[in-house]
């Protein structure tokens, strides 16, 4: 006798929640390893582009001006166990190139536009001078202060043959004419002993060297402070101080003057305090 064909009846596949759930956690596996190949990809192309470009990431100390519409980026550190550097870098239209190198390697050192050149000058050496082993690089590099001054003319440095009256570093430079540049400021051997900092400025004409042209010093000692030329008027801002040292005289040990700003005004030669602090 013939049954009645019933498809119903027949044996399905059993599609378990476990199972489904097993599938789509491997496909989020998958999706992840994905991801994660993609990113080490674009890592991986990335430095190989930064290293094409020989832009140098983590760089302290170091100096910078613009010439001509373009900023120029020199020398510095990439961490206190290395050594100075002197290699530079041109910003043309947002991307960097490589410039000239300086002859000397620096670090806290002025890079001033004077007309059409830059002035490099001062700074921090330590070419060939490793004092003791460090378990980061095996060497641990002292610095020392510089006196010479280099001249950038948009194709190679030279050196000058005016020097600095005596090595300074972490210094502020500003030019106050297309030949004249004010040093001011800085410390005189690297270290972290408040009296090695100065407050005082030196003058210098790109045609007769350094004049003895008397200026005034800054009220306070100051160290890596910024300044600038404004309305014939010099302002210097921040910095390290030495604590407490007003005009050369102790007055307290409050360390005070980091928050501070001062005027030089060039036709009365008379530094003043400017209102408010930082």
């Amino acid at each position: 006798m013939l049954q009645e064909y019933h498809p119903a009846a027949e044996s399905q596949p059993s599609f378990t929640l476990g199972a489904f759930q097993k599938i789509q956690r491997k496909r989020e596996i998958l999706d992840q390893q994905s991801h994660f190949h993609l990113a080490i990809t674009v890592i991986l192309i990335s430095y190989l582009q930064i290293m094409k470009m020989k832009i140098f990431i983590g760089k302290q100390d170091l100096g910078s001006a613009i010439m001509n519409g373009d900023i120029y980026s020199c020398g510095g550190l990439r961490g206190y166990i290395t050594p100075a550097l002197k290699d530079c870098q041109k910003n043309v239209r947002g991307h960097w190139e490589k410039a000239p190198s300086m002859n000397t390697e620096r670090a806290g050192f002025s890079m001033t536009t004077l007309g059409d050149s830059i002035i490099a000058a001062g700074g921090f050496n330590s070419r060939g001078i490793p004092l003791k082993t460090t378990k980061e690089s095996g060497k641990s590099w002292g610095m020392i202060p510089l006196d010479s001054i280099e001249l950038f003319d948009g194709n190679s440095w030279k050196n000058l043959t005016n020097k600095l009256p005596r090595p300074i570093g972490s210094h502020c430079a500003v030019s106050i004419s297309d030949t004249e540049i004010l040093f001011i400021g800085g410390e005189n051997i690297f270290s972290s002993r408040s009296n090695d900092i100065i407050s005082s400025v030196i003058h210098f004409d790109i045609n007769d060297g350094f004049t003895g042209k008397q200026i005034p010093n800054m009220k306070y000692t100051r160290k890596k402070f910024g300044c600038a030329m404004f309305k014939g008027e010099v302002y210097v801002a921040g910095g390290d101080v030495t604590e407490g040292v007003v005009d050369g005289r102790r007055k307290s040990k409050k360390k005070t003057a980091d928050r501070t700003s001062e005027i030089l005004n060039l036709e009365t030669l008379v530094w003043s305090f400017n209102r408010g602090k930082i």
